[in-house]
């Protein structure tokens, strides 16, 4: 995996999306990357959605059961 793809959290969603697309288009050519560019672009928005969440101790996992 590149480098490319570690997200910081300074990062805004368009720099991440570019980082995605720089990946896909090394990997699948830019013909492919530019088909999955929605895709992109909903990805890079969640990785920066996630990677600025807090949570509370008491959060759990939605996997967690009693």
């Amino acid at each position: 995996m590149s480098d490319t793809l570690h997200s910081k959290p300074e990062q805004s969603p368009e720099e991440i999306a570019a980082a995605l697309r720089a990946e896909a288009e090394k990997r699948w050519g830019p013909e492919r990357a530019e088909g999955l560019a929605s895709v992109i672009e909903e990805t890079a928005g969640n990785i920066w959605r996630v990677s600025h969440s807090e949570l509370a101790p008491e959060d759990e996992p939605d996997f967690y059961s009693q």
